[in-house]
């Protein structure tokens, strides 16, 4: 059974809420017939109210869910002294009457300190009742992202300017005085309201707008005014409980990701080590490979297949290795075993809209590639006549090697043909003599990754040949090398669910 956040209790206890089930009904509130009543015989004498668009009556299709009898459904427009979007003001320097927009409306309060000025000109346009005043409640009404965020006016929100004023795309709402403020605060929300509101807003993907009327026609769950104060007071004795199980929540949750990574550290460093799964006699040493892979060196040199580059010193002396390793193992130079090739320095000039697909850092992520999160090329004719050596095979283990994204890495399993540009690199065994998974893991390792860190100059990172071939690896026999992949495939999911639970 899946365990509930605290945003899956907050919106429980709202929705027990707004159905009348988070307290009992008590026969001495009345009934909110009589309260509805109260308040149209109030609106009548209203001219503003009679001059409002008539709102349609609830049809009984439209109802959602039952309420208990003493409840009933109204539409949010009747029972609002005032709900009207915002003026567009013009802004100045005279700190007098500051605008609240929807960046100063979040969530977890409201931020008067963004708040920007009316001019002088402007302040002179509003009415008394366009102030913000006690009691209402403020909506962002456009734009994807922030639209249906919701704010209630509270005391301190007056503590620096005495008044405030709302701005175009937010929508104020003011019950009647016959209506408790948080209540309707609460409703608006609430799960009932906040999911599927985007589907209620009109206009593009980019620039949608909660229409005023879409507000007005809200169907409201309206309890007599006793019952109101009690839910109210009901919800603000569990809320806080609740923000306080999400802060452990937080806690617990990065603790889980933590020992998920830990835990993978950790298998990876035993790999490294020869410690994750048994030597067997029967694999023999790695003596043999080493030589196969020496060789294999040499053919593609003298094909130049394989560019000859100038001998490097390793990080680690032999008396230097930072642990011991299994009898049958070898400690070796990277560049002794493995293709290690970087892309080249594409320019800008060279880019075209189609051609040959470049693989940038942004398209390593941490064990995939996606060539689709940026997508930049060269004319395929220069990519043949220049740079099939760069080519990215099927198999390949790619890296992000400078900036902040460094140390990304993946395994190549896409058809594509794609070429490195700056800041990525490929390895690969020789001939594929070793399990390339194995040298995929070893990559992924910190003994890797802090042999790199121990070449940085300058606080940028950015590695190539130079650096890579310097790393110092153990090389186990392949058998066994193919046995600590298959251990690890099986251990690592392990650990990824550890980071989610």
């Amino acid at each position: 059974m899946k365990t509930m956040t605290a945003k899956d209790l907050k919106n429980a206890l709202l929705q027990e809420a707004v159905q009348g089930r988070l307290v009992p009904q008590c026969a001495a509130d009345g009934n909110a017939r009589t309260l509805l009543d109260a308040i149209r015989a109030e609106k009548q004498k209203s001219a503003k109210s009679k001059s409002s668009k008539p709102l349609p009556p609830i049809a009984d299709d439209e109802i959602p869910f039952d309420i208990p009898e003493s409840w009933v459904w109204v539409r949010l427009g009747e029972v609002c002294d005032y709900l009207h979007r915002g003026k567009s003001p013009k802004y100045g320097d005279d700190k007098i009457l500051p605008i609240m927009a929807q960046k100063c409306n979040q969530w977890d309060k409201i931020y008067t300190e963004k708040c920007l000025f009316a001019d002088k000109q402007t302040i002179e346009r509003y009415s008394e009742e366009q102030y913000l005043q006690i009691g209402d409640t403020i909506i962002n009404s456009t734009g994807g992202g922030t639209v249906g965020r919701t704010g209630y006016i509270e005391e301190y929100v007056f503590s620096v300017y005495p008044k405030f004023v709302a701005d175009s795309h937010i929508t104020v709402v003011r019950g009647n005085k016959q209506i408790e403020g948080k209540y309707l605060y609460y409703y608006l929300i609430s799960p009932f309201i906040q999911i599927g509101l985007e589907e209620r807003c009109s206009g593009s993907t980019n620039q949608i707008e909660l229409g005023t009327e879409t507000i007005r026609n809200y169907m409201l769950p309206l309890p007599p005014l006793a019952e109101q104060r009690r839910i109210v007071s009901a919800i603000e004795k569990l809320l806080p409980l609740i923000d306080e199980y999400g802060k452990k929540e937080l806690v617990i949750n990065a603790l889980n990701s933590t020992i998920g990574q830990t835990a993978k550290k950790a298998i990876l460093q035993e790999a490294v080590q020869g410690r994750l799964v048994p030597q067997c006699a029967a694999d023999g040493n790695a003596d043999a490979l080493l030589d196969a892979l020496t060789e294999a060196k040499k053919d593609l040199v003298e094909k130049k297949l394989v560019y000859k580059k100038a001998t490097t010193k390793p990080y680690y002396e032999q008396d230097e290795y930072p642990f011991n390793i299994p009898s049958s193992w070898k400690w070796v130079q990277l560049s002794d075993v493995s293709v290690i090739q970087e892309g080249a320095g594409i320019r800008k000039w060279q880019y075209r809209n189609c051609g040959t697909q470049l693989l940038c850092v942004t398209n390593i992520l941490n064990g995939k590639v996606d060539l689709q999160l940026k997508q930049l090329f060269v004319d395929t004719a220069e990519y043949k006549e220049k740079y099939l050596h760069l080519t990215v095979n099927k198999g390949d283990i790619v890296c992000s090697c400078s900036g902040g994204s460094w140390g990304k890495v993946a395994i190549y399993n896409l058809d594509d043909t794609i070429m490195m540009n700056t800041s990525t690199l490929r390895l690969r065994f020789f001939k594929d003599l070793a399990d390339n998974l194995f040298l995929y893991y070893i990559v992924q390792s910190d003994f890797f990754k802090n042999q790199l860190l121990g070449q940085l100059s300058g606080m940028q990172p950015n590695f190539g040949y130079a650096h890579y071939s310097r790393i110092c690896i153990p090389l186990p026999p392949l058998a066994e090398q193919r046995r600590i992949v298959s251990a690890i495939e099986k251990l690592l999911p392990m650990c990824e669910r550890l980071g989610k639970e």
